[in-house]
């Protein structure tokens, strides 16, 4: 009947690191998927020692809009 609940975290700037530490303070969350370009990023989530998050290290390039031709 109850379902696992997961919440997604899209960057662990100050906002993003905010929000895991909240997040990580109740029992709602069962699990928590912490995404950020940055392996530095990785410090911050392990200093929790917490089996409940996952970290993603995105590798990403950025494009300038001056490159992308959207009308073609």
């Amino acid at each position: 009947m109850f379902e696992d609940k997961s919440i997604l975290i899209l960057g662990l700037g100050m906002q993003g690191k905010a929000a895991l530490f909240d997040i990580l303070m109740t029992t709602e969350i069962d699990n928590i998927i912490a995404v950020d370009g940055l392996a530095s990023a990785g410090k911050f989530v392990d200093s929790f020692n917490s089996s409940r998050v996952i970290q993603i290290i995105l590798s990403y390039r950025i494009i300038p809009l001056s490159y992308v031709n959207i009308f073609t």
